[in-house]
């Protein structure tokens, strides 16, 4: 059975060479599965990969179609996610900090109905996957949180700015699920709830068309992600960027003010 890197690899190869598609659409779930021989979660987790990378759309039960770019280095990319080093991951978060804040300004700009609604559903799965400690609701949240930042990406509607993006994404997601739950600053799963409300007011501040929020919500974002995490920083020696005083003092008085309710 191939790893979830080298199955998308596969596939890739395979939409390139017409194998598994036909006139811009891939073939059914299970006849990819079976064609490739592989278990349809595993295939599904492929095609989400793809499509993060902009190189396929799920359209519900319409289908998976093909998004028609030419991304000829998609798979050189793919090679660098699957075992990055300790010492990389705060290099991956300090190019989100660097990336997403001017992401955020030219979403507010630029985008369209169909960026909000698809930023939307992807906040609604995030909350759908909450709630539970299982490594199927973290990789469930993980993936859902990877193609809210990618599509977040997309809506600045420059296809460079895409692809940085997506390599920086895909890396950071497979990055914070191979270092486990069990080091980050938090019980309940990887992902605690607020982290929904933080996209939230994101989305908000985009389809508002107001740029100035839009980068303090992701800095925001950003800043209170690193504080989280920082239970790597002890575990594993890993120095990450410089947090924010106010903001990560606003989430530590927000914590304890939930214990001290509960």
């Amino acid at each position: 059975m191939p790893s979830r890197k080298e199955l998308t690899q596969i596939l890739y190869e395979k939409i390139k060479n017409g194998e598994v598609a036909h006139e811009g659409k891939l073939f059914p779930e299970r006849k990819i599965a079976e064609l490739l021989q592989v278990s349809r979660p595993l295939l599904r987790q492929a095609i989400a990969i793809l499509e993060a990378f902009g190189i396929v759309e799920i359209r519900g039960r319409d289908g998976i179609y093909l998004q028609g770019h030419d991304l000829k280095n998609v798979a050189d990319t793919l090679l660098l996610f699957s075992d990055w080093p300790l010492d990389i991951f705060p290099q991956i978060f300090e190019m989100r900090t660097i990336l997403e804040p001017q992401a955020a300004r030219l979403a507010a700009q630029r985008r369209t109905t169909d960026d909000l609604i698809k930023m939307q559903e992807a906040i609604r799965w995030m909350c759908s996957s909450q709630g539970g400690s299982s490594d199927s609701s973290n990789a469930r949240y993980a993936k859902w949180n990877k193609i809210f930042h990618s599509i977040l990406a997309r809506a600045t509607q420059n296809q460079v700015f895409v692809r940085l993006m997506d390599g920086v994404l895909v890396a950071y997601e497979q990055a914070t699920l191979t270092l486990g739950r069990e080091n980050f600053n938090y019980s309940s799963g990887m992902w605690p709830p607020e982290s929904v409300d933080e996209h939230q007011n994101i989305l908000n501040a985009i389809e508002s068309q107001d740029e100035e929020k839009a980068v303090a919500y992701i800095l925001k974002h950003l800043d209170l992600a690193a504080f989280r995490i920082k239970g790597l920083t002890c575990k594993f020696n890993i120095k990450m960027p410089a947090e924010s005083i106010k903001w990560r003092g606003e989430y530590q008085a927000e914590n304890e003010e939930r214990e001290n309710a509960n």
